[in-house]
C-alpha cells in the first residue's frame, strides 16, 4: 500500500491552509494562547492575514490528502503579533467580538490568551 505524501508551504505570496491549520493547532496544542482564543480567531486572522502579510510562514504535511502535521515560524517571535494587531486592529476586534458573541465561553480564553 502505497501513501500519498505533501508538503504545503505558505507565508507571503502563498496562502495559508487556514481551515486545515486552524483544525491541526487546536488539535495538537490545545492549551496554546492561539488555541484558546478559538477557531474563528485562527482561520479568519493567525493563519489567514499573518502569512498574507509575510508576518508567520510555514507547511502543512498532507498525508494521502488529509492534514497531518504542520509547522509554523515568523522572523519577529517577540513582535509578529503586536505588529499584526496595529496593523489590523478592526479586523482582530471583530473576529474576537464574533467569536465571544457566538460562543460566550471565549470572553475568559481571550482573557487568558
Amino acid at each position: 500500500m502505497t501513501m500519498d505524501y505533501r508538503l504545503l508551504p505558505f507565508g507571503a505570496g502563498a496562502p495559508a491552509p487556514a481551515r486545515d491549520l486552524a483544525r491541526l493547532h487546536a488539535t495538537l496544542l490545545p492549551a496554546s494562547p492561539v488555541s484558546l482564543l478559538g477557531r474563528r480567531f485562527m482561520e479568519d486572522f493567525y493563519y489567514r492575514v499573518l502569512p498574507r502579510e509575510g508576518l508567520e510562514f510555514g507547511a502543512v504535511a498532507y498525508v494521502d490528502q488529509k492534514p497531518a502535521g504542520f509547522v509554523a515560524a515568523t522572523h519577529d517571535r517577540n513582535g509578529f503579533m503586536r505588529t499584526a494587531v496595529k496593523r489590523y486592529w478592526p479586523h482582530v476586534l471583530w473576529v474576537i467580538g464574533a467569536s465571544v458573541f457566538t460562543t460566550p465561553k471565549f470572553l475568559g480564553a481571550i482573557w487568558q490568551a
